[in-house]
This record gives structure tokens, sequence and C-alpha cells, in this order.
């Protein structure tokens, strides 16, 4: 935690940050060791998600502020942890801050699924 902590520290002045970061970065640890994406969201992120993935009728549209931010990262990531594309397409019409989210969940995406699975059109990108 107190990596995490000191590498935010660099750019930003954020008491809220940190603890959005070290979820991120367990959860990523634990996919790239091969846990199951799903069940590390469930894990770090809360279990909520899977409550909410399955009562929204939709995505979540978000502004750009953390804390709506990362909830709807996980969501997206839950809610299409089989579709790499799907997600990340949900994740650029959620709005707000969509581009980093969007680096966020690709990396989440490719270490849960590899390389491979992203559509052969953005392998060059």
């Amino acid at each position: 935690y107190d990596k995490v902590n000191e590498v935010i520290s660099a750019t930003r002045k954020s008491t809220v940050l940190g603890k959005y970061a070290q979820s991120y970065a367990n959860i990523l640890i634990d996919v790239l060791q091969g846990v199951d994406l799903r069940e590390t969201i469930e894990k770090y992120g809360g279990k909520s998600i899977k409550t909410q993935v399955a009562q929204s009728k939709s995505d979540p549209m978000v502004a750009c502020y953390i804390d709506s931010a990362y909830t709807a990262l996980l969501f997206f990531a839950y809610k299409y942890c089989h579709s790499p594309e799907a997600a990340i397409l949900a994740n650029a019409n959620a709005g707000g801050e969509n581009v980093a989210r969007g680096s966020l969940l690709g990396a989440l995406l490719g270490a849960h699924h590899g390389f491979k699975s992203f559509p052969e059109g953005t392998h060059g990108l």
C-alpha cells in the first residue's frame, strides 16, 4: 500500500485516490496470477458490483469523479468480462473520464483474456 501511495504522491495530493489505486492494483495482481476476474472484483471491489450488474437495466453514465468512475470501471469489467470489445465500447459510451477508465479496463481485460482476445484491428494501435 505504501508503494501505491508513493507513486500517487509524485503527481497528486489526494487523500481519496490511494484506496482506489490499491483496490485496482490488488485486482490486477490477482488476475495476472490466474484468479477469475469476477471473483477478484467481488473480493476487492465489493460484492455490491455483482448486485448492481444484476439489477441494472442499462450501463452507468458517469462523470469524471473517482467515486463514480471507479465503480463504473468495476461494473464494466464485471458485466462484460467475457468480451473486451463490448467492455471497451460500453465504457466509451458512458462518458466522463472514459479514456483513463478505458486504459485501466483494457489492462484488466488484457490480463484476464490475453492480447489475442482484442479485436484484430486494434492490435497495431
